[in-house]
This record gives C-alpha cells, structure tokens and sequence, in this order.
C-alpha cells in the first residue's frame, strides 16, 4: 500500500497524474483484487487518461477478485469505460448480460444434449465469446 499513499500524494498534493498512474500501476501489480489498490488504480488512471491501461488492469481484478465488492467495483468500472471514453457500448452490454461475482453466479452452465434451458446457456455462452473476441481486436 506504499505505492497507493505516494499515488495518492502525487495525484492530490504534487498534481502529477502520470506519475500517480505509475504508482497505481505498480500497487496493481502487487495486489490487483485489494479494493483500495483496484479504487486508487480507477482514480489514477482516469486522471491520467490511461484508459487502455486501467481496461487491462480493470480485467486482471476481474480475474483474481476474492470478493463481490471487488469484482463489481471493476466490472461496474469497464462498463463506464465501455460507455464512455473507450467508446464500445457492445462490450458495456454484454458485461450487463453477464452474471454477478463468481460466488453468486456460480460455473457458466453448459448446454445440455437434452435440452432444457439450453437457449439461455447458449446465450450465456455466445455473450462471453463475444467479449473474448473483442479483447483480441
């Protein structure tokens, strides 16, 4: 967290928005689901206008959040990305389509050769396809 408060002062007291970005950048590496270094990576690198880097690090949250808190708090934040200065509201739709934290939603199901909610796994399915072929473009 020593990166996070020497971010901090750069943002706040030294008005130094690139070298904020770096120290968030930095604390993110060290402990990228950690709530504080996720909302001090947000802050920083949105006043830096480092968008592409916070989408990164916005998805390596994503990957290792313990817990709801932090997984909601980046993919709340990829989504106004998204909406906003990113400007690909396709991809701001299907996080919207995707379930919550992974304890509440639990494993994507797969379809089933019986059927039965098969069209709604598919779309589950298609919607995360979708996401992961935009991440390669």
């Amino acid at each position: 967290l020593a990166f996070v408060e020497a971010g901090r002062e750069a943002l706040g007291g030294l008005r130094r928005t690139g070298l904020a970005a770096r120290y968030a950048h930095h604390a993110h590496e060290l402990a990228p689901a950690l709530p504080e270094v996720v909302a001090f990576t947000i802050e920083a690198m949105r006043a830096a206008k480092r968008h592409v880097g916070l989408e990164r690090a916005l998805w390596v949250s994503l990957d290792r959040a313990g817990d709801a808190a932090s997984f909601e708090a980046a993919r709340a934040e990829l989504r106004a990305l998204y909406d906003g200065p990113l400007k690909r509201p396709e991809r701001a739709r299907v996080l919207a389509g995707l379930g919550r934290a992974p304890s509440a939603a639990g494993p994507v199901p797969t379809p089933s050769a019986s059927g039965g909610s098969g069209a709604s796994s598919l779309r589950t399915a298609a919607l995360a396809a979708q996401l992961q072929i935009g991440q390669t473009e």
